[in-house]
């Protein structure tokens, strides 16, 4: 800017700061330029680095006024930067990608709010007029500064979009006396801060939902928002509403997309969804999280921007996608994750063998239990009034769940409560949180060593505890361990969970799993089958030690060793 406005770099870095302040246009208070020029004429510098800039920097402004400048790499180092002070932010070629997946027209009016939007208002505004409402101190002063300099058609007006208060987005109660100083616009573009939890009256609430309900019905055309996937899978009586609100009198379209869109913050799952006025009596959902190619860094981020681009395209290599009833989504609780509703080729297999048999739901023949976690001791030296094992979904293997490795102590006060996490012989454990949808049967306890015996085995967070209970359509648990224990049901849970940064089964999607009822001809010869597979792995564990022995055996030989001694 200073090149632009021929300032003398000889002049010091605070008189070229004051001289740039000067050649700023007046505009409102809450105009982002008015904070850069107020930040301007009053620099807070460190010593050291006004020495620096002064060295090294002040004689290139005579060069810079016959350079060409890469504005969008310019918008991409500061983002980079103000990532690691904590803020989400996208790459500028991923930003580019999206924003031709959004429904935008030339002539319409676009807002975008919040800071992590920064790479679409940027982007967005290298062919037409963007305001972007952020209240961020240091992405105002810098980001209207940048707009200045490369003559970008980006107002910033440094506002808290909720309510137009001049802080910055936090947990802190939403002024409700006050509206968003977004006024009826065709576009509105939102990233919201990810993960923050409301204060005040509205304590719990997850801003996330709440800018939804806030600022989408200003948008005429379109409301646009990237959102992390538990805003549209979590079962909480706010979110539930939300989206029964949304997708009862509006148009709702979401679209999944991979892990890497924020950067450093790579590992939220979030989805793209667009909100339009007229109601319509479905909801389109698109995968387009599925990759052919996964990286990290910046390898990653040209893959996503190259992955993004094709999603818009049709033909052979088109996105799954479908168009859902609303009574369907409301049957599964108004969840907006496009997993839920993209079926593959097994899952159609098996939901048409489900539907010529006769089904049962699994809340109908068995109890489905997740008690809170019990606090154990931390501090080895303390005494110990109860002794665990936890099991954790790393000790299922096959369908079966092994000795469990942790061990765990507790506290008298803390007993009864690990007791309550508790397992019994047939009880069949699912994994419900991480790596979702493992299942496996615990075993009987008279085939586990003596020396657990008096350290029972609980469940850790992660898992769910399926406890058959005597009905007339599974005759008995290993029955119901049988049905369970089959690869696809772990595929269909998985498809049902969904979560932010840790993928998460709801236990109302356990109940609601759908079971066939095999006849007693089917259920008697299981049962033959399952002991016959039983014997064979026994058999084939005798033979495993058979072979380790013999291996061990031919290596002493081989190293000229003494045979080691079978005594004790």
């Amino acid at each position: 800017m200073a090149s632009q406005y021929a300032v003398d770099p000889v002049d010091g870095l605070g008189k070229i700061f004051a001289a740039v302040a000067r050649e700023l246009p007046r505009a409102s208070h809450h105009d982002g330029i008015t904070r850069a020029r107020d930040w301007l004429e009053n620099p807070t510098i460190p010593g050291v680095i006004e020495k620096s800039v002064s060295t090294w920097s002040l004689p290139l402004i005579g060069e810079a006024a016959a350079a060409v400048v890469d504005w969008d790499a310019e918008a991409n180092a500061l983002l980079d930067v103000l990532s690691t002070r904590g803020s989400a932010s996208m790459d500028m070629a991923v930003a580019d990608a999206l924003t031709e997946l959004m429904p935008l027209t030339p002539d319409g009016s676009c807002t975008c709010a919040f800071g992590a939007s920064a790479a679409i208002a940027w982007s967005l505004s290298r062919h037409r007029p963007v305001t972007w409402v952020v209240s961020e101190p240091d992405l105002v002063t810098l980001f209207s500064l940048l707009a200045a300099a490369a003559k970008r058609p980006l107002t910033i007006d440094r506002r808290n979009p909720l309510d137009g208060t001049f802080g910055p987005v936090q947990g802190e109660h939403i002024r409700t006396e006050r509206s968003s100083p977004i006024g009826t616009v065709d576009y509105i573009i939102t990233a919201p801060p990810i993960g923050m939890r409301l204060l005040g009256s509205d304590k719990g609430t997850m801003l996330e939902g709440r800018q939804v309900a806030l600022l989408s019905p200003l948008a005429k055309r379109a409301f646009i928002t990237l959102l992390p996937d538990g805003t549209l899978f979590r079962e909480g009586r706010a979110d539930v509403s939300l989206r029964q609100t949304l997708v009862e009198t509006r148009s709702v379209a979401v679209t999944s997309l991979p892990s890497g869109i924020w950067g450093r913050w790579s590992g939220v799952s979030t989805s793209l969804v667009t909100i339009t006025p007229e109601p319509t009596d479905t909801a389109r959902f698109i995968d387009g999280r599925t990759m052919a190619t996964q990286s990290v860094g910046r390898v990653q981020s040209r893959l996503l921007a190259q992955h993004l681009s094709e999603l818009g395209k049709r033909g052979e290599n088109a996105p799954r996608w479908v168009q859902v009833p609303v009574e369907e989504i409301a049957a599964q609780n108004f969840i907006l994750t496009p997993d839920r509703y993209l079926r593959s080729n097994e899952d159609d297999a098996i939901a048409a063998a489900l539907a010529q048999g006769e089904t049962i739901l699994l809340d109908e023949v068995a109890v489905i239990e997740r008690s809170k976690a019990p606090r154990p001791l931390l501090d080895d030296a303390e005494p110990a009034a109860l002794t665990c094992r936890e099991i954790a979904p790393a000790d299922i293997q096959d369908g079966a769940v092994r000795l469990p490795k942790r061990v765990v102590r507790f506290s008298e006060a803390e007993s009864k409560r690990a007791r309550n996490v508790g397992v019994a012989p047939g009880d069949i454990l699912v994994s419900i949180k991480g790596n979702v949808g493992v299942v496996g049967r615990v075993p009987n306890l008279d085939v586990i060593a003596s020396d657990v015996f008096d350290e029972p085995w609980i469940v850790s967070q992660s898992l769910a505890i399926v406890r058959w209970q005597p009905n007339a359509a599974i005759p008995s648990p290993d029955i119901l361990a049988l049905l369970m224990t089959a690869p696809w049901v772990r595929t269909q849970l998985e498809r049902l969970s969904g979560g932010t940064a840790i993928n998460t089964l709801p236990i109302s999607a356990l109940r609601g799993l759908e079971l066939p009822v095999p006849d007693p001809e089917q259920c008697a010869t299981a049962t033959r089958e399952a002991q016959m597979i039983a014997d064979l792995e026994e058999r084939a564990a005798r033979l495993r030690e058979e072979i380790s022995a013999s291996r061990h055996t031919l290596w002493q030989k081989l190293w000229q060793l003494e045979p080691e001694s079978q005594e004790g």
